[in-house]
């Protein structure tokens, strides 16, 4: 099971899609600053559509905003980890070799 797991890490180390992955991880999370920055006045514009005039936000402050990036970055981060080793476990099967996980170690090398 080691062995898997350090062939298929080292795997996407080697390969540039780390690389889309984080740039990806960091442009999505930078637009939750815009987002929380906003936030207050998508909201009040909403109520207002919808009638209700009497409910005042706010203004958002900087602590908002790096709770917002933070908070996107790590439910990015563990989708993308979720992703990943979905795709591991997906080519794994597809070789047939989850059959020899559990039973002795394999090298892939061999």
């Amino acid at each position: 099971m080691k062995t898997l797991i350090r062939y298929d890490a080292t795997y996407f180390l080697k390969t540039p899609r780390w690389l889309v992955f984080v740039g990806l991880a960091v442009f999505l999370a930078s637009l939750s600053i815009v987002t929380a920055r906003y936030l207050d006045v998508l909201i009040e514009y909403a109520l207002r559509a919808e009638g209700v005039e009497n409910i005042d936000f706010p203004p958002p402050s900087v602590h908002d905003a790096y709770e917002q990036f933070f908070s996107n970055m790590t439910q990015l981060y563990t989708l993308v980890v979720v992703f990943v080793a979905a795709a591991f476990f997906t080519k794994d099967f597809t070789r047939q070799y989850l059959a020899f996980v559990f039973v002795k170690p394999i090298s892939r090398l061999q």
